[in-house]
């Protein structure tokens, strides 16, 4: 046989076999056989496999190897979440009402009211302080105005949160007892703070004040008095536990050309946080003015200790 006719001959016999082989590479299905029934060879029935899907490609993603993670124990509590950052407020504002009475052979009574707002960032801290002082007192059933007082001041401080700060002062003020019909104020100053935290405060402040003072004498006239003062501040607090904390704040404000004419005044509180926006306070409260008497005042010193309440908002 020639050998162009292998070719073909090859090919017509693998397209022969290529059924049978199929065939029996197909699984088929074997009936079921009853119980007690002989076990005869029925037909064969070939079994049609559905198309597998066509396989496609996800990707997964990264974790860490199992090895790493390994399971709580029943005796160990899983770790809390992170605690929340508390927002620190940019406005500070509160206000306070407190007041006393006493009785005796001159029964008095006081009632004090105070508002303050402050801001402060990083590079600057404005804050504003009002309070008004209002006393009666009762002898031999007559009542009188014991004591009729308002004050207010204005600060600007740059870099309030550094150790060394720079600060302008405005005040105002007004006293039936101490015989001062009207004192306005203004300077310069600087705040040196030795301690700031969360727990304690402690700085000292020096200023040059111009000052002028609208004074009723004994007489009944009014007169008008200028004069250059210096001031020092001393301002100290102190945290006790998570609801207490005690303060103290001092003036004391000589004229500059005569050290002897002077006025002071101290404040001293201890403070109950009650909740988070209500305080309970007992403060004493007290001013000395040198010049006073010479002014028709009956003491030189008036002072007080009142218990009140401070909302913070």
């Amino acid at each position: 046989m020639s050998a162009r006719w292998l070719g073909p001959l090859a090919a017509a016999a693998l397209l022969a076999v290529a059924p049978r082989w199929a065939a029996a590479q197909t699984p088929v299905a074997q009936m079921p056989v009853a119980p007690g029934e002989p076990d005869v060879p029925g037909p064969e029935l070939p079994v049609v496999l559905p198309d597998a899907p066509p396989l496609r490609w996800h990707v997964l993603p990264a974790v860490a190897p199992l090895e790493s993670v390994r399971p709580l124990s029943p005796d160990v509590a899983p770790a809390p979440p992170p605690p929340v950052p508390k927002l620190v407020r940019v406005w500070k504002r509160s206000i306070e009402l407190a007041g006393n009475l006493f009785l005796g052979s001159k029964p008095q009574s006081v009632l004090t009211t105070r508002g303050r707002a402050s801001h402060a960032d990083s590079t600057f801290e404005l804050a504003t302080d009002v309070r008004f002082t209002y006393g009666e007192s009762s002898e031999d059933g007559a009542r009188a105005v014991s004591q009729r007082q308002w004050l207010g001041t204005a600060t600007l401080d740059l870099w309030p949160f550094a150790s060394q700060s720079p600060f302008l002062l405005a005040g105002v003020e007004s006293s039936l007892q101490r015989r001062i019909r009207l004192r306005v104020s203004g300077g310069i100053g600087h705040k040196m703070t030795f301690v700031d935290s969360e727990a304690a405060l402690a700085n000292l402040s020096v200023a040059l004040l111009g000052e002028r003072s609208q004074l009723p004498g004994a007489d009944g006239l009014v007169t008008e008095e200028r004069l250059a003062r210096l001031s020092a501040r001393l301002r100290l607090r102190r945290q006790i536990g998570e609801r207490t904390s005690l303060s103290h704040e001092s003036f004391f404000r000589p004229a500059l050309y005569d050290l002897t004419a002077y006025t002071v005044s101290n404040s001293a509180a201890a403070t109950y946080r009650v909740s988070e926006t209500l305080n309970l306070k007992a403060s004493y409260l007290d001013n000395y003015d040198s010049e006073a008497r010479a002014r028709g005042a009956t003491t030189n010193y008036d002072g007080q200790v009142v218990l009140g309440l401070v909302a913070d908002f």
